[in-house]
């Protein structure tokens, strides 16, 4: 899970703790992940660059969703464009 804080101009962090990038804001960010169930493993890339891989959190239902949620304050927004989802 990747979740937006407003700390350093806005940051990502993959779930409430690693840092996956700062600065984010008003502008782009490309995302990406990687799933690999069989091998329980999710990798992820902020505008191309590796972040991190870890193991997922194992043998249950995943799937990918992507919107605001739990806002504390009135004016949260996002924004996606060409998002696309593939499986093997």
């Amino acid at each position: 899970m990747v979740v937006a804080h407003t700390t350093s101009g806005g940051d990502l962090r993959r779930y409430d703790s690693q840092t996956l990038a700062t600065g984010v804001y008003g502008v782009w960010v490309r995302v990406n992940t990687v799933h690999d169930a069989n091998g329980n493993k999710v990798s992820a890339y902020i505008n191309g660059s590796h972040k991190g891989t870890w193991d997922d959190r194992g043998n249950a239902t995943h799937y990918n969703k992507y919107g605001v949620y739990n806002i504390s304050g009135s004016k949260s927004q996002t924004q996606w464009k060409s998002v696309k989802f593939w499986r093997k």
